[in-house]
């Protein structure tokens, strides 16, 4: 999977790089902001590169394997020389903080330079080209990649041709379903067609699809509503046609990186929820879409988002907070009036560990649910008319003795507005993480002897380190048994009955 790319492009000026890559990369931004501009480049061969930190013990380990390959003399008279050509290698390597694939010939040159100006040198057969060599292995080969445009046209009617090849644009697709529905069972196409079949049933809330062929030798796409009669696609909306191509590539198709346009055209947002739990749990792909959808933009889902300006040259920038993206965007509260549900907890870092528990227990793929810090102790200042006029809303604030009076003002607050609140018996929210998952994400940097967390201690206190910055991965690491018979426990179990109703 990539980690760093840089996409450069002449029409419009592009040059960025993007890093820290995960499964799922959002592009977002105004319209006419670049979005498309960018996926593009990174869907052209001639356009981007992949890219890697050098850090000192693989630049040592290049370097170690490219003196052993040089001709030089014998015995330990000469180490002298072999010393100072891998000093010139870690210079040369430390003097960008990036390298890319399209560095290799500015790198070949100023090894060879520093080489040829170093008189102890100049004598030895010193083959720079095996560094070059070595730091295109590191960067690795860059994934065949395939771009799935944001205008998608699946056939609905196809004349009978098994071997036509698949377009991005869903041209084709008709053809391929039909031959793997038709091939036996326990072959790669036929377990192909079932997953499909699964998958668009779960994601869609209960439709299903399939294929018929008639005398005429043409294949018709129908869909149904769970055990309702088979009906042309053409009577259902197009989201089920557009959900059917993305599964297609995001599923079936084998190039690893993968280019959508707006993946959420024509989808209700309950169904780009359910695709998106899909993309992150069912597929090891690394997906890179352009959107406008507050969904996609859920960093429960995206692991990076990038926010693209125009100004006659397109800008990237990493804006992978949520909040910084849905400003910037213009969205404000009444952008988000089709929530079910509205948690408010008190600070950002409480946020994700409330998320990772929602979606590990299925209900953000089905509700849209908003989680919004509060600010700590700023919490008894904050105006929740706006809240209570409109959402569905609960409350969750930590224990934490030493603010009490805040705390105490917050909830008679939220009385008076009636929103429910609930008041954890922990110092905090991270009082309820397991020892297995901290030490999962901590490792030796957590105490040998740390054993058990003291609910009602600090865990800052008890470990000698904050542990917020990486809430989310512990909360990840956890299961929802893990909250069983905690408070904590009681008040998902609050927010279920919430979202039932």
């Amino acid at each position: 999977m990539l980690n760093t790319i840089r996409v450069f492009a002449s029409s419009p000026p592009i040059d960025a790089v993007l890093r820290r890559l995960g499964r799922l990369n959002v592009i977002a931004g105004k319209n006419n902001s670049g979005k498309s501009s960018l996926l593009n480049a990174l869907a052209n061969v001639g356009q981007r590169a992949g890219g890697a930190e050098i850090s000192k013990e693989v630049a040592d380990s290049i370097a170690q394997a490219a003196i052993e390959r040089s001709l030089f003399r014998r015995g330990s008279s000469h180490d002298f020389e072999r010393t100072r050509y891998h000093e010139h290698i870690l210079n040369v390597l430390s003097s960008r903080e990036l390298w890319f694939s399209t560095d290799s010939e500015a790198l070949t040159n100023e090894l060879s330079e520093a080489v040829s100006n170093d008189s102890y040198l100049r004598r030895h057969s010193t083959n720079v080209s095996d560094v070059t060599r070595g730091v295109l292995d590191h960067i690795g080969v860059f994934p065949a990649s395939i771009a799935v445009p944001a205008k998608r046209r699946l056939e609905l009617d196809r004349p009978i041709k098994l071997s036509e090849t698949i377009d991005p644009t869903g041209e084709g697709l008709l053809n391929y379903l039909f031959f793997a529905k038709n091939q036996p069972a326990g072959t790669e196409e036929r377990k192909a067609f079932e997953r499909m079949s699964a998958a668009f049933e779960d994601i869609s809330s209960g439709y299903r699809f399939d294929v018929f062929a008639n005398r005429d030798n043409n294949i018709k796409l129908n869909f149904a509503r769970r055990n309702d009669q088979w009906i042309t696609a053409g009577a259902c909306g197009l989201g089920l046609q557009d959900l059917l191509v993305l599964l297609y590539f995001v599923g079936v198709a084998p190039e690893p990186l993968l280019l959508v346009e707006e993946p959420e055209s024509h989808m209700h947002p309950d169904m780009q929820r359910r695709l998106l739990s899909f993309i992150r749990d069912a597929t090891d792909k690394q997906l890179f879409v352009t959107t406008h959808s507050n969904v996609f933009l859920n960093n429960v889902f995206a692991d990076r988002v990038f926010f693209t300006t125009f100004d006659g040259s397109v800008h990237v920038d990493d804006a992978t907070s949520r909040a910084s993206i849905l400003d910037d965007l213009g969205y404000s509260v009444s952008d988000n009036l089709v929530s079910d549900l509205i948690i408010l907890v008190e600070g950002p870092t409480d946020r994700p560990v409330v998320e990772e528990f929602l979606s590990k227990d299925g209900l953000l793929r089905r509700f849209e649910v908003k989680v919004w810090p509060l600010g700590g102790d700023i919490m008894d200042q904050v105006d929740l008319t706006v809240f209570a006029e409109r959402y569905s809303i609960l409350a969750v604030i930590d224990g934490d003795p030493d603010s009490d009076k805040i705390r105490r003002r917050f909830e008679r607050k939220c009385q008076d507005h009636g929103i429910e609140v609930h008041r954890l018996t922990r110092y905090s929210i991270e009082n309820y993480f397991t020892v297995e998952a901290l030490r999962k994400v901590f490792g030796r940097q957590l105490p040998v002897d740390f054993t058990v967390v003291d609910e009602h201690v600090k865990l800052t206190n008890q470990l000698g380190f904050d542990v917020k910055k990486r809430n989310r991965h512990v909360a990840r690491e956890m299961q929802l048994t893990d909250l069983e018979g905690t408070d904590l426990g009681s008040f998902f179990a609050r927010v279920r009955e919430v979202l039932a109703a």
